[in-house]
């Protein structure tokens, strides 16, 4: 039986300074590609307009387990994302053009110190056996499907030759989130940026097909590459 938000704690509101904080980390990246496209006055407006709309879709987010869900995290990045979306949007961006400035503003933040070191210790961790057990316990949990606004996935172990590990996704947050505020175009966008992040864990990230772009399933096949990993740039954010 899934549980209705307004029934939960308000984590959210709880959690909102710790959150925002996390948040405000990553608006110098955004601040900086913004300026270089529309100038440092509408850099600066955008960056605060991001930060207090998301601070308005914060309290409204919904739960799906607090910090003993990782994909919590994912949820209320997304939301910022999306704020970031709306702000551009109020100024006749268009969604391709604001994907691009995304994923320009993530992967800069994610080869830069410390983040570039806190996701190579993720991805370390997240090669070692008892992580993947961990994985495929919270598959297991997700597929009891507790909260309607959370992912939905089962996880597959090595095959030899393929991937060293894997996950199906079949119901995704985002995807759900973004729908629900009537932004779905920007979803494809957000799925990219799946690429710098696995890249810079040492890992090489394979798929096929996503939820948001009308498949079954996102097919995550990870691969562990070290330090060669490829750089690949998907192609919706090719400029």
């Amino acid at each position: 039986m899934r549980n209705d938000r307004s029934e939960i704690a308000p984590f959210y509101r709880a959690n909102a300074r710790r959150i925002e904080r996390e948040v405000r980390l990553s608006m110098p990246f955004f601040r900086r590609v913004t300026a270089r496209a529309y100038g440092k006055t509408t850099a600066d407006e955008v960056i605060r307009e991001t930060l207090l709309g998301f601070r308005d879709l914060l309290p409204d987010l919904p739960f799906i387990g607090g910090w003993q869900n990782p994909l919590t995290t994912n949820l209320y990045q997304s939301a910022a994302l999306l704020s970031y979306y709306r702000a551009l949007q109020a100024r006749g961006k268009q969604v391709a053009e604001i994907g691009r400035l995304i994923y320009q503003a993530v992967q800069a933040q994610y080869t830069s110190f410390p983040f570039n070191l806190l996701l190579w210790f993720s991805g370390r961790t997240r090669r070692s056996l008892s992580a993947q057990a961990r994985t495929a316990e919270r598959a297991l949990i997700s597929q009891k499907q507790a909260y309607s606004g959370d992912w939905v996935f089962s996880f597959l172990h090595r095959r030899e030759g393929a991937y060293d590990w894997g996950v199906d996704y079949t119901e995704c947050g985002i995807c759900k989130l973004l729908h629900t505020y009537q932004a779905q175009e920007l979803t494809p966008y957000l799925c990219a940026l799946d690429y710098p992040m696995v890249k810079a864990m040492g890992l090489t990230l394979n798929r096929t097909t996503t939820l948001a772009e009308g498949g079954p399933c996102c097919d995550f096949r990870l691969i562990d590459t070290g330090a060669k990993t490829a750089n690949f740039v998907p192609p919706i954010v090719r400029g």
